[in-house]
């Protein structure tokens, strides 16, 4: 069935209030009490010295949609505390290197955040985001994050042409536990059956505890 952009967007919204609803309904069902045991793993920090702190090298890459996701998207990465600064480039795909002399340049903004959890240890970081808008339906595009000489590899994505293709995305619900161990099982099948997906719908918990590197160095892993 074809839909307008409009139509197409309507539905996004509608589809992002009746998520946030029922995730708002099943949180207070389970708020007075909190009696039920998550499944505890046995981590130790060190194990994840490659994913749990940052370097000047961007990591945790991760696209967003936007109010106009035909139009653009959003992106997000992390530094180390070094880089003061990101940007995102932007260009037309190509076959070959071609689209590397046609790339735009978008600078994003950037934020300190400092976390420590319980004995874990004390994580900085900077954290970058930038938009990437003047896109078209039905385009391919590539696009990476850095600053001056260290970025992270080119990026490919897709606009959708609702009007003529329709729209597909991959609906998941709570990762939370045993992310790395378990749930890149689920990710990683589902993006192997799918891989053409327009994307991704995480609508439940995404980690166990929201102030916890670990869980977040396991989320990200899982999904690579």
């Amino acid at each position: 069935m074809n839909i307008s952009m409009h139509q197409f967007i309507n539905a996004l919204e509608s589809l992002a209030l009746l998520l946030l609803a029922m995730h708002i309904l099943f949180a207070c069902k389970q708020a007075p009490e909190h009696n039920h045991q998550h499944p505890s793993v046995n981590l130790h920090y060190s194990d994840y010295g490659p994913y749990l702190f940052p370097s000047k090298h961007p990591d945790q890459v991760i696209l967003n949609l936007t109010e106009n996701p035909l139009r653009g998207v959003a992106v997000n990465w992390r530094t180390d505390t070094t880089v003061h600064t990101g940007s995102a480039q932007v260009s037309e795909a190509t076959h070959g290197p071609e689209f590397r002399d046609h790339a735009r340049t978008i600078m994003g903004s950037t934020d300190l955040f400092t976390n420590k959890y319980g004995e874990e240890p004390e994580v900085s970081a900077h954290f970058h985001s930038a938009i990437i808008d003047g896109l078209v339906p039905g385009m391919t595009y590539v696009y990476r994050v850095g600053i001056d000489t260290v970025w992270s590899e080119w990026f490919q994505i897709k606009i959708p042409d609702v009007e003529n293709d329709g729209v597909s995305f991959i609906y998941f619900g709570d990762a939370q536990n045993e992310v790395k161990s378990m749930w890149s099982r689920v990710i990683r099948k589902a993006y192997s059956t799918m891989p053409e997906v327009d994307f991704m719908l995480h609508a439940g918990d995404l980690i166990n505890r929201s102030n916890r590197d670990l869980e977040w160095a396991e989320w990200f892993y899982a999904g690579a």
